[in-house]
């Protein structure tokens, strides 16, 4: 084979390196993408857990502040100005926790059956009269996607857990 042969086959070799290389590129991108999609949506369902979380601590820890959010939700209009604060602040942050887990879950951001389980306890409080009020006076506040989510929820009078008003009936 004379040298130019040499030449060809060599390089034919080196495109079909080259090739093998390309494709192995690919899959490992691909690989990284995954995971760090999985890592996201893990952070994501980390974050609405944390904020479950604290605001149960809020209820479990300050008894005093429990007691005024059960006369909330349930719509008692007896709630000093002070407690009524008290109450629309924790259904403020109560909300937009929830909204959070909305637009991440329309994002592609949280998984679906973490979202819908997310959803069920949510709506236990949102759907309660005091919560009900409380929107009326305040969904402005909220971005325009979760307003209508919002709506939709409180107009649909099923529920999947029960609301937590009824918990102390």
């Amino acid at each position: 084979m004379s040298l130019v042969e040499w030449s060809g086959v060599l390089s034919n070799f080196a495109q079909v390196i080259g090739a093998i290389a390309v494709v192995a590129t690919l899959v490992y991108l691909s690989a990284q993408v995954k995971q760090n999609t999985e890592a996201i949506l893990c952070t994501n369902a980390t974050t609405v857990q944390i904020n479950f979380q604290n605001l149960a601590r809020d209820l479990s820890t300050d008894r005093e502040l429990s007691d005024v959010i059960v006369r909330a939700i349930k719509g008692n209009e007896d709630l000093t100005h002070a407690e009524k604060l008290a109450a629309y602040a924790w259904f403020f942050g109560m909300l937009k926790a929830g909204e959070l887990a909305y637009t991440l879950f329309l994002r592609g951001g949280l998984d679906a059956d973490y979202w819908h389980g997310s959803l069920a306890f949510y709506r236990a409080y949102w759907t309660t009269p005091g919560f009900s009020k409380y929107w009326v006076d305040r969904r402005e506040a909220f971005t325009p996607d979760f307003r209508a989510a919002v709506d939709a929820w409180i107009a649909d009078s099923s529920e999947t857990v029960t609301r937590t008003d009824k918990l102390f009936d």
